[in-house]
């Protein structure tokens, strides 16, 4: 599932639309369709991995934040 994100996104990129656009239509296309047909490990295991990387993302965040507020030569 992820990797449809990703597909749509380059093909996006492909021919000059916007990413952001159809990686958000690619969501609201693959909740009809797609997270009803997969099996209930492949949902948990996919809501671990959201989860995962929603944390690390987080944490890069605050850390560039942190060390951009540390930055005395500003």
């Amino acid at each position: 599932m992820i990797l449809m994100a990703y597909l749509s996104y380059m093909l996006a990129e492909l021919f000059s639309l916007s990413g952001v656009l159809t990686v958000f239509l690619c969501g609201v296309v693959m909740s009809h369709y797609t997270w009803h047909n997969v099996t209930e490990k492949s949902t948990l295991t996919t809501k671990h991995a959201f989860a995962t990387f929603s944390i690390i993302a987080e944490l890069f965040i605050f850390l560039y934040v942190g060390m951009d507020a540390l930055d005395i030569e500003k």
